[in-house]
């Protein structure tokens, strides 16, 4: 396919398009992050090809061979998009005012269609990522949205509200696209982070709401704040619920947000923390033997598939017996 070439209407009726957009994988997202890096002139096109794909709220009521069909003919409807419609141009100047009458009626059909199933059933929207794996999501704006492992963000009714809204649970890395009038809010337990453009990490696991910021401005709102909090890049902020603390600190973002490439850095990390990740990024039950809890753990670990790696590095680092059984892991101390 010569996608360079694409129309706005081309793309919208292109079936590997619309899979990206409805159906996204690590190949889709692939083939079309590269296509956008070597034709960046095509984003115009594409990004509003994907909103109005959006629209179609009714895509998961239908076969995939029904869906791409009414996408079909939703845009054959419009005037002078296909050959039939030229042809009916042609034959007769009575002809000619046809389709206006016929997409006009079409449309309030389609439109009250949509709205009686909009009623009927739930359709919003909710990428969720397995253990080991991280995904990402473009919202309609053309926002970012890289999922960590064990993740899942919801964004219901994105388009036709005044605000931006996605609700996350685990871990994400967002690229906001730039819109002060309507600003982007992410919603995670107790604290929401209101931001109009910019760059941040955001991780909820187990209690604890920590959220780094890499560029621009955000605005941290909670009941634990006395006020809202504004961050600057470089800020780390945390909120634990139960002890109802909170933490402020400058750090190296990117040590952050590595994990995007896979990558950890662990500073002086505790083994219990440790074992915390590798729950919570393989899902698997770690046991660490008593002896072991003093243990201080400083790396930078490329995370692969399975832990075998991050196992041995911290076998070899402290003479650590680890055994490994199904989705149990057993790490003490060598006899």
């Amino acid at each position: 396919m010569d996608y360079q070439y694409y129309t706005e209407d081309d793309f919208f009726l292109d079936e590997k398009f619309q899979d990206w957009v409805f159906r996204p994988n690590p190949t889709l997202n692939n083939f079309w992050e590269t296509f956008l890096q070597q034709y960046p002139e095509k984003q115009k096109e594409v990004y509003e090809s994907r909103k109005r794909l959006y629209a179609i709220q009714f895509y998961h009521h239908l076969s995939d061979g029904g869906m791409h069909q009414r996408i079909r003919t939703r845009l054959q409807l419009r005037i002078g998009t296909t050959e039939d419609s030229y042809v009916i141009e042609k034959k007769s100047k009575f002809r000619q005012f046809y389709p206006y009458w016929v997409a006009a009626s079409i449309a309030l059909v389609i439109l009250f269609g949509v709205g009686l199933w909009q009623i009927g059933y739930n359709t919003t929207p909710k990428y969720q990522t397995a253990y080991g794996a991280t995904q990402n999501v473009w919202l309609p704006d053309s926002t970012l949205v890289v999922l960590n492992a064990n993740s899942s963000i919801t964004f219901p009714d994105y388009n036709n509200n005044p605000l931006r809204e996605v609700w996350l649970e685990g871990e994400a890395f967002f690229e906001v696209t730039e819109n002060k009038e309507r600003p982007f809010i992410v919603h995670v337990d107790e604290m929401d982070i209101r931001v109009t453009g910019t760059s941040f990490n955001v991780a909820f696991r187990e209690g604890r709401t920590q959220v780094v910021l890499a560029s621009g401005q955000v605005i941290l709102e909670s009941e634990a704040f006395a006020k809202p909090f504004q961050m600057k890049p470089g800020d780390l902020v945390a909120f634990d619920n139960t002890s109802r603390q909170v933490e402020h600190k400058e750090v190296t973002p990117y040590e952050y947000t590595a994990w995007r490439d896979r990558i950890y850095f662990f500073k002086e990390a505790a083994l219990e923390d440790v074992a915390k990740v590798i729950e919570t990024y393989y899902g698997k039950n770690v046991q660490l033997d008593p002896a072991v809890s003093g243990l201080k753990f400083t790396a930078k670990v490329t995370m692969q598939k399975e832990a075998d790696e991050l196992l041995t590095l911290l076998s070899e680092t402290f003479d650590l017996e680890i055994i490994t059984k199904q989705n149990q892991i057993m790490i003490k101390k060598e006899k």
